[in-house]
């Protein structure tokens, strides 16, 4: 891995592929795995604790992503009606 930089385990070539749909599919397996341990009546409620609150992390992480995805979409939106204004 030469020239490769690590960044907290992940190689940043890595993360700058990732795409948005792809981490959207990563939080939604997150929020499945979670939901599922709350759901489990054996799971100990120090654990729910924990994993409520990983769901709320997973939930913003994804609302950001969308919120930045939508501003992205206007944005090109205004792109294409400044163009066509000229």
């Amino acid at each position: 891995m030469a020239g490769k930089r690590k960044s907290k385990g992940v190689s940043k070539d890595l993360k700058s592929t990732l795409k948005r749909s792809e981490v959207l599919t990563a939080i939604q397996r997150i929020l499945d795995e979670a939901l599922q341990r709350l759901d489990n009546r054996y799971t100990k409620n120090s654990e729910k604790i924990q994993w409520s609150r990983i769901v709320a992390q997973a939930a913003s992480a994804s609302a950001a992503l969308l919120r930045d995805e939508d501003l992205d979409q206007l944005t090109e939106r205004v792109k294409r009606l400044e163009e066509a204004k000229k």
